[in-house]
């Protein structure tokens, strides 16, 4: 486990950590004129009195958001940032530690285990995604945010929904991950949205097939679920529709016969980023891509943003929450505590903070202060208008693993049809 402070004295951090680089601001644009400014959602930290005393707070954050990664400019961002909090507040130090994002030895779960094998060790303050933000608050390891601390909001409509549980908030929006396409508008002047445009028009296309934890891809679940929901029957059976799984894969295998995909490509693609890549190498005309690496980087000549197509053109997009969460039950460590969160949370700092880690800022202020063009900004703000939250693991796991199996299947010609594929993820789903 990797320990680091910030707090009383470390204004020296740079001698103690090598010469750690802090990067420069990042080129920012104003809020368009033609958004209102919202109401913030968390209350200034001005009006609220700090503590007495000395208080040590822990930190746990997710591997990604590490603030120890050399010449890495978010992570030189977020050391500034925490550097700058214990200037204004002397009386409290954070210790920081990184945990992994996920799985045995990650972040939600030792935060469970340490609940109840050595409550001593239980962060203050804890980074996590909104799946284990929702159960942690059910399982009541995470404390709720008063209302006197939150109040109005400009997060998109699914960070709010991320952060809450019963009605009850248990969390402050950090930052956000999503996909979406890319494509050549050599081949076409508009976005093919719908699978008819992409056949159609001759898209030769990429997305990952091949996904390390045996899960299929946001892509697959959201061109799924942009033509049926995933519903429960009367006897609490996680079902699909049959007919809407088939079409799916009679898109799947109707790319495949016009060559516009390729299943030795799409068998070694992971995740998002690698399809980026190949597409930039101009290996394909539509692709996926991460939306905070496209929105930050440099977009190759006649590139256009585009939704993840579905079957009519209907808009999904699935987004993943990371949010910043109250463990301690002390009233004193929880007001420290809060005045952590605003700090972090503070829209232009977030601003800051996602431009250079390449992620999506789950608000709107902050969105706004990226230099994006006026075209690029409305279009950006739709798409995070329209993304949901990850589905309960309950539900979210057996129906990608489901997905998986019929997609993986088809491509390997382990089925002929797509009827085959469909049975084949039905019968993993019963």
């Amino acid at each position: 486990m990797k320990l680091f402070q910030f707090g009383l004295g470390l204004c020296l951090l740079v001698g103690l950590a090598g010469c750690m680089w802090i990067a420069p601001e990042p080129p920012v644009s104003p809020l368009p004129t033609s958004t209102a400014t919202p109401e913030l959602l968390i209350t200034p930290t001005e009006t609220v009195k700090p503590p007495v005393g000395l208080i040590t707070l822990s930190l746990w954050v997710p591997d990604f958001l590490s603030p120890y990664q050399e010449e890495d400019e978010a992570a030189a961002l977020l050391v500034e940032r925490l550097n700058d909090f214990a200037t204004i507040y002397p009386d409290i130090q954070v210790e920081v530690s990184v945990k992994a994002s996920s799985g045995e030895g990650g972040v939600y779960n030792l935060l469970s285990t340490a609940a109840l094998a050595a409550p001593d060790v239980v962060p203050d303050v804890v980074i996590l995604g909104e799946a284990d933000l929702q159960t942690g608050a059910k399982s009541e390891l995470l404390q709720p945010i008063e209302n006197t601390v939150l109040k109005g909001s400009d997060y998109f409509p699914f960070a709010k929904e991320g952060v809450m549980v019963d009605a009850v908030i248990f969390g402050v929006p950090f930052v956000s991950q999503a996909e979406q396409t890319v494509y050549r508008s050599r081949v076409s002047a508009s976005a093919p949205l719908s699978w008819t445009a992409v056949l159609s028009g001759g898209y030769s296309m990429l997305w990952p097939a091949a996904p390390s934890n045996g899960l299929a891809s946001d892509a697959l679940l959201a061109a799924y679920l942009g033509s049926s929901d995933i519903v429960l029957s009367e006897d609490n059976i996680l079902t699909l529709d049959r007919v809407q799984l088939e079409n799916l894969y009679r898109f799947v295998s109707r790319s495949v016969e016009l060559g516009l995909l390729t299943p030795e490509s799409a068998l070694k693609t992971t995740d998002a980023r690698s399809c980026w890549d190949v597409y930039l190498e101009g290996g394909v005309d539509l692709s996926l891509v991460p939306m905070g690496l496209y929105w930050t980087g440099d977009i190759p000549y006649n590139s256009n943003p585009g939704w993840i197509p579905t079957q009519d053109g209907s808009p999904v997009i699935l987004g993943n929450l990371w949010s910043l969460a109250l463990t301690t039950e002390v009233p004193a460590r929880q007001e420290a505590a809060i005045h952590l969160i605003q700090w972090l949370t503070d829209p232009q700092f977030n601003a800051r903070f996602t431009y250079a880690a390449e992620l999506m800022p789950p608000r709107y202020r902050a969105l706004g202060l990226w230099a994006l063009s006026e075209e690029d900004l409305a279009f950006v703000t739709a798409m995070m208008e329209s993304v949901r939250i990850a589905l309960p693991a309950t539900i979210d796991i057996p129906v990608r693993q489901a997905l998986q199996v019929g997609v993986e299947a088809l491509l390997l010609g382990d089925v002929d049809t797509p009827e085959g594929a469909a049975t084949r993820a039905l019968t993993v789903l019963r």
